[in-house]
Order: structure tokens, then sequence, then C-alpha cells
């Protein structure tokens, strides 16, 4: 009977502790800071990139999850295409939703090639480029843009290969990666299946992401 009763009790404080969490979660995302989240009118970037923990230290390609690009004018490598097409398919299964998707990638960098010859070798050519780049957006598309970003960092060539991965959502208008929603991750594999386990956390952080997206547009509207 006693045994019965101490059960009882750590379940109902188990159960007691789930439903604080859950209502706590709910309140915190409905506070004022997270309106800009609720005011995503469409997405703007969806990017994931692979590099070496060690700058430099070749791990990454040498894993084959980055490649040297032709363009000479590169000096980064750049992420491997099974790596992206993943994120890009987990990103419009899981978050994208039913906002349209203005990739601000395109024409970029035709567009600071450009942008360049006009004003480059200015002190304040990264603020005027970073203004027009924003005003270019807010005449196509209106404002309150959000982006994703999922950062990979690899360390290790032999077992165990370790990974720190990031993924966000951020809401700024100039789409810089702060100040966001995160998830993050540290993890390890093997060499053969290093590439199915960043799917994998891939996967599973953007499923995070989502659920907290959930909560915090599910949030009441406040009356005026």
């Amino acid at each position: 009977m006693r045994k019965r009763v101490v059960l009882c009790v750590m379940l109902t404080t188990v159960l007691f502790l789930y439903i604080s969490g859950s209502v706590f979660a709910q309140d915190f995302y409905c506070f004022d800071s997270f309106d800009k989240y609720r005011q995503i009118r469409y997405w703007a970037v969806a990017h994931v990139s692979v590099n070496d923990y060690n700058y430099g230290s070749g791990d990454a390609k040498y894993l084959e999850l980055t490649y040297k690009s032709n363009d000479s004018q590169s000096i980064e490598e750049s992420t491997a295409q099974p790596i992206i097409t993943h994120f890009r398919k987990e990103f419009d299964r899981l978050i994208k939703g039913k906002l349209p998707f203005h990739d601000n990638d395109v024409g970029r960098d035709k567009r600071f090639f450009d942008f360049f010859k006009k004003h480059g070798g200015k002190e304040d050519f990264i603020e005027k480029w970073q203004a027009h780049e924003e005003a270019r957006r807010r005449s196509l598309y209106g404002t309150n843009p959000g982006s994703v970003y999922c950062l990979i960092h690899i360390s290790r060539r032999e077992f165990p290969i370790l990974y720190e991965m990031k993924c966000s959502i951020v809401a700024n208008n100039d789409l810089s990666n702060r100040g966001g929603i995160e998830e993050k991750n540290l993890g390890y594999s093997s060499p053969e299946h290093i590439e199915g386990e960043l799917k994998r956390a891939i996967t599973e952080q953007l499923e995070r992401l989502k659920e907290k997206m959930e909560v915090i547009r599910k949030c009441p509207k406040k009356s005026k």
C-alpha cells in the first residue's frame, strides 16, 4: 500500500512539473519581445554551412562535407550539396509553412559587384550596402522578413568525429544572425556516418524550432 502511495505521489509530481513547464513556456513565449516572430511575413534566408572547428584544419573537406569551389574569387569552401539539399527539404517541410520564400541569395553576388563599382573604397561602404539591400527588400516584399540558419563546425577526421551545430530563426530586417530563437547540439559520429548524423541533427533542431514557433503563434492576441 505504501509503495502505491509513493508511486502515485511521484506520478503526480512529474505530471505537475510537466504541465507547469508547458504553461511556463507558453507564458514566456507570449512576451512582447517575441512579437517580431509572430509578425514574420516572408522568409528571406534559409542557410546551412559546414566549416572546420579549427579554421584551416581541412577536416570538413577531408570528410567530403565541403569542397573548394571552381570560382577563383572564392577563398571559402562550399558546403556539400547533400547537406544543403536535406536542409532545404526540411526547411520547406517544417518551417516555411504558408509564408513565401524570397531567397535573398539569388542575384546577391551581381548586386554586390554592381554596387561596389559605384561605391567601393569608401569607409562606410558596408553600411551603405546593407542599407541598400534592406531598401530593396522593403520595396519588393515589405517588412518583417524571417531567416533560418544552421551553422555546423567539424573537428577531427577519425572516430570520434565531433560536431557542433546551432540552428536559429531570426526576425531582423537586416537578416543578421543574432538574437534569434536557437537550438544547439554537440555530437559525434564516425567518418562513414557523419553525413547521415548531420542530416538527422538538422531535422531534429528544425523540428524543435517549429515547436517553439507554434507556441509563439498560438499566444492570445492582446486587446487594445
